[in-house]
């Protein structure tokens, strides 16, 4: 449906088990559909004790120390792949709207919301960040 639309890249394919399947690539790929290539570029995950967990944006990412995002993301900019994050425009927000959840889920949803603004400045400002476009662009998918 994406490449039909013309878009050329996506990072809805999560590497996860809740969100997605632990068997889909940690990195950037190519996938070829009939309707043209798409370069898939999934958030970023870590591994703990054998299990894939996630790092690039959510829970996972207002969860974890900075000082661990920045050592998988060094990680893997050493081996020449970047690494994905997102944020949702929400978890910036100093007084969020609150919706009515179970507890399950208002736990992820809401779980250190508060600092997590300062908490991402400190990740952004310790390594070197830009559009996964352009890199796309330059030609950084094999």
């Amino acid at each position: 449906m994406l490449a039909r639309a013309g878009f050329r890249y996506d990072s809805s394919m999560s590497p996860l088990r809740i969100v997605g399947n632990p068997d889909y690539p940690q990195v950037p790929h190519r996938r070829d559909t009939p309707h043209g290539p798409i370069v898939e570029i999934p958030p970023l995950v870590g591994r703990w004790f054998g299990q894939q967990y996630p790092l690039g944006g959510g829970w996972g990412l207002r969860m974890s120390r900075p000082a661990t995002v920045v050592r998988e993301i060094a990680a893997r900019n050493a081996l020449g792949v970047p690494a994905t994050l997102f944020v949702h425009p929400w978890e910036l927000d100093p007084d969020p709207p609150r919706v009515d959840l179970p507890a399950a889920l208002r736990f992820s949803h809401y779980f250190r919301l508060s600092g997590f603004a300062a908490r991402l400045e400190t990740i952004l400002s310790r390594l070197e960040f830009g559009p996964i476009g352009s890199w796309v662009l330059e030609g950084g998918v094999p």
